[in-house]
């Protein structure tokens, strides 16, 4: 009898960290929004012209994570430099076309900041930027900032 109590205790015991890991909700998950817009409200530019993307990410889940801003394309224009912003406002170096700011708290955020010119003149000059999860890999959300080219 002793036995049976003690391997029902034991299996009991084993099964508890199982169900509290397993049973965690699901609105604990990171989730983060991304958002856009060229320096000083910029609308139109000319071939020759410099500009300024701004995107940023936002945490908007309960939990720290990690998600890289990432410039998908840029067209017509060629990037002069790209700038990374922690959420504490230091700046930092990219890596290659990625920010890694690192784990971002619930409520922070952290920016991309792409210097371009002008070099076409197609009908607009845009920039995308896509997050991607350093936990898992996935891309998205994505967002899109344009201008009207009027060279």
């Amino acid at each position: 009898m002793r036995r049976l109590l003690l391997s029902a205790v034991t299996i009991a015991a084993a099964g508890v960290p199982l169900l509290t890991v397993t049973d965690a909700p699901a609105s604990t998950s990171p989730a983060f929004s991304i958002s856009g817009h060229t320096a000083g409200g910029v609308k139109a530019v000319s071939p020759g012209d410099p500009i300024t993307f701004v995107f940023k990410e936002t945490n908007r889940g309960s939990q720290m994570a990690g998600e890289d801003l990432v410039l998908v394309s840029l067209t017509s224009a060629n990037a002069t430099s790209i700038s990374c912003v922690l959420p504490g406002g230091g700046l930092f170096n990219p890596d290659g076309t990625f920010c890694e700011p690192g784990f971002i708290k619930p409520g922070q955020s952290s920016s991309m900041v792409i210097d371009a010119q002008v070099t076409a003149a197609a009908a607009r000059v845009s920039a995308r930027v896509c997050l991607e999860s350093e936990a898992t890999g996935k891309v998205g959300p994505c967002t899109t900032v344009s201008v009207r080219n009027y060279g």
